[in-house]
C-alpha cells in the first residue's frame, strides 16, 4: 500500500505562521495600515481610520511600536482607528 500525502505544514508551524501573522491577509492589512500611517504623518495628523477590523497579528506589532488601536461597531459599520 502507498502512504498517505497530505501536503500541509506541521501544526506547530501552523500555529507560528499565524502568531507572527506572516498570512496574506495580515502582510496586506499590515502594507495598508503603513502606508496610512506614513502619509498621515507627513501630513501632520495623529491617526488613521480604517473601515476594516485588523487581524490580531497587526494589531499586536502596532502595539508593540507604541499605537493604540480602537475598533467599534457603528452605525452597521466598524470602525477602527489607529493612533500615535
Amino acid at each position: 500500500m502507498s502512504e498517505i500525502q497530505l501536503n500541509i505544514p506541521h501544526a506547530s508551524e501552523a500555529r507560528k505562521t499565524i502568531e507572527d501573522g506572516l498570512y496574506e491577509k495580515a502582510q496586506k492589512q499590515a502594507a495598508q495600515v503603513q502606508a496610512l500611517i506614513n502619509k498621515a504623518i507627513s501630513e501632520g495628523r495623529r491617526s488613521v481610520s480604517l473601515s476594516d477590523i485588523l487581524e490580531e497579528a497587526v494589531i499586536k506589532k502596532l502595539e508593540a511600536l507604541g499605537y493604540k488601536y480602537e475598533s467599534n461597531y457603528f452605525r452597521n459599520e466598524n470602525c477602527t482607528s489607529v493612533s500615535w
